[in-house]
């Protein structure tokens, strides 16, 4: 998948996560689309095996939640549900990234470094327009629930 593509996922997943708090959507969005990206990061070192692992996603999720918590405690009234919201979305979309990439011919290695297994759920080409089409649409229907359920409560608060 595409980079570009990664993020716009991880974009979508962070307003899902976020849902109505739209005080909170630039936060979530960003950090969304951050884990949708930070997993390339690994392309200097064992690409798809360094940052593409649930060990990974795990340990940078719990270093995102300590950071946010640690930087809201001192001006939001509740550190740790930015910091929750932060941390989710983050992970949302790193774990969308590990998907996305588990569907190219590449696939990742999941569970390393515990095992080499490599979880290949597709052989798409990971520049290719077929899984990158998907994954736009993919991130256009999160979009898609996100303002259904947007609309819906606005509506709700409205008595229509």
């Amino acid at each position: 998948m595409n980079r570009g593509t990664h993020i716009f996922i991880g974009l979508s997943m962070g307003l899902l996560i976020c849902g109505q708090r739209t005080d909170l959507i630039a936060l979530c969005t960003v950090m969304g689309a951050v884990g949708g990206w930070f997993p390339d990061i690994d392309l200097f070192l064992k690409h798809r095996k360094s940052l593409h692992n649930i060990l990974s996603l795990l340990a940078t999720g719990a270093a995102v939640y300590a950071a946010a918590y640690f930087l809201a405690k001192n001006f939001a009234a509740s550190p740790a549900l930015i910091a929750s919201l932060t941390a989710y979305s983050f992970m949302a979309g790193y774990s969308m990234h590990i998907f996305g990439d588990s569907l190219t011919i590449m696939g990742t290695y999941v569970f390393w470094p515990l095992s080499n297994y490599r979880l290949r759920l597709a052989k798409m080409k990971s520049n290719g327009f077929l899984i990158n089409f998907l994954g736009a649409l993919l991130g256009l229907a999160f979009i898609a629930v996100w303002a259904r359920d947007y609309v819906y409560s606005t509506l709700t608060l409205l008595g229509r």
